[in-house]
Order: structure tokens, then sequence, then C-alpha cells
């Protein structure tokens, strides 16, 4: 069902909730309880990298490399719009408390993204088990 006013763009979910069938195309355009494209995860993997990189899951992705210790390199299949309009989640499983982030030292571009990961409350770059990711933005 279309909603009326939305030109036919918007499919309902519900009496709460629809997909958008567009784009958004400022934070000003954005409805309450929609789901556009651009939302929608375009990349995701959940990649072991104790010793050597490991592919345990993946969509949406080409390749992922092992830079070294604590590093790699995420390789999207499909390029993103801007290098810088996009949001990566990153998580991470390990032993020790630690955490993992997008390499500021090497901004991502239109299609690859630098993980590393840190031992908790540290310089220290560490190999977790296990590094899980999920990329959003408009490709």
């Amino acid at each position: 069902m279309n909603l009326v006013g939305y030109g036919g763009s918007h499919i309902a979910l519900g009496s709460r909730a629809y997909v958008a069938l567009g784009r958004h195309t400022s934070a000003l355009t954005l409805r309450p309880n929609a789901l556009y494209a651009d939302m929608i995860p375009k990349a995701a993997g959940k990649v072991g990298v104790t010793g050597s990189v490991t592919n345990l899951y993946a969509f949406g992705v080409s390749g992922i490399g092992d830079i070294g210790t604590g590093i790699v390199d995420i390789t999207m299949t499909t390029a993103m719009v801007n290098g810088d309009d996009y949001a990566v989640l990153v998580a991470s499983q390990a032993g020790a408390s630690n955490f993992c982030n997008i390499d500021n030292a090497s901004p991502p571009t239109t299609t690859v993204f630098r993980i590393v990961c840190y031992l908790s409350n540290t310089a220290v770059i560490t190999d977790p088990s296990q590094i899980m990711f999920a990329v959003f933005g408009m490709q």
C-alpha cells in the first residue's frame, strides 16, 4: 500500500512504519519510522583475525586484507558515493578487553576502509579473535 502524500515512493509496513523506496536528501526529509535505501547495510562481515585473516562471513565485500597485527583492510564490492559519506559500525570479540575503530591515518575511500584494533586503554595494536562490521550509506 502506498502512503498518501508521498508520491507512491513509500510502502506501508503497518500503521506505524514504512519503507521509503528512494534516498533521503537531507536530515530534514527524514520521516519517523522509515527505512531508507541508504540506511540498509551495503556490506557486512565477520572476520577471524587470530594469526591470519579468515573470512567467516561477508556480503558486499570483494576483499579482506591482513595488513599486520590488529589491522585489516576491507574492500567493498560496490563503491560508495563518497569516501567520507558512509558509516561503519565495528565490534570485536576477544579474550582481553579491546576495541576496534576505523583508522584515521588511512582515511576511507569509496571502496576501502581500514579497521585497527587496540588493547583497551592503551595504544597497543592487537589481534582480537574476530572483527564484525556493517557499512551504511549511499552507493
